[in-house]
């Protein structure tokens, strides 16, 4: 086989792909359903905020250093200095919900982001999610739910159980993976019980 026989087998394989990507667009997703765009709005001004805080506080003021744990108050007199309202809120909810240390997190201005890369992969997933599960025709099913949960479960739980150490980035994808299936199942759950509900009223 020549290599033009080669090129010409690649471009109908790519056409091919194509081809299918594109059929299974039009037969499973749809424009978002207006149902779905309250939490679609929620969870994309959430993580706009949680990106977007460390620009509301002053430059090279923001390292809440390499101690912290999840469910406690660990830094609350480092943000209690913040002078931002909106900022200091921000950052009391990473600090209860996030171990918040610096060196799982990401700076933006010379500041610490609010959450470590994993939960910041995790609320953008959810975002993504939100807007697949509002446009999805035949809804997420629970175990694709939890096998999209399988990789963060595995990359944080061997983390937590052993002298392993992830690395930011793929804290940040295995994050995203599950958020994503979070984000899809919760809002394609919503859809389609409130089209159920809707249409039962309707036939009532």
């Amino acid at each position: 086989m020549n290599s033009d026989d080669t090129d010409k087998g690649d471009e109908a394989s790519r056409s091919t792909i194509v081809e299918k990507f594109v059929t299974w667009h039009k037969k499973n997703l749809g424009k978002p359903d207006p149902i779905g765009i309250p939490l679609v709005l929620i969870s994309f001004l959430f993580i706009t905020s949680l990106i977007a805080t460390p620009l509301l506080v002053e430059k090279n003021t923001i390292d809440l250093g390499d101690q912290g744990s999840v469910g406690k108050i660990d830094h609350d007199e480092m943000i209690s200095d913040i002078n931002n309202p909106f900022a200091k809120a921000i950052y009391r909810f990473g600090d209860r919900y996030c171990h918040q240390k610096d060196h799982r997190s990401w700076e933006i201005n010379g500041n610490q982001m609010p959450v470590c890369a994993r939960d910041i992969g995790l609320f953008l997933g959810i975002f993504i999610g939100c807007i697949f599960g509002a446009s999805y025709k035949r809804g997420i099913k629970l175990l694709i739910l939890l096998g999209l949960l399988v990789p963060m479960a595995i990359d944080g739980g061997l983390q937590a159980l052993t002298s392993y150490e992830s690395f930011n980035l793929l804290r940040l994808l295995t994050g995203m993976i599950a958020g994503f299936g979070v984000g899809a199942y919760v809002n394609g759950s919503a859809v389609e019980t409130i089209r159920i509900l809707t249409f039962k009223r309707k036939k009532g």
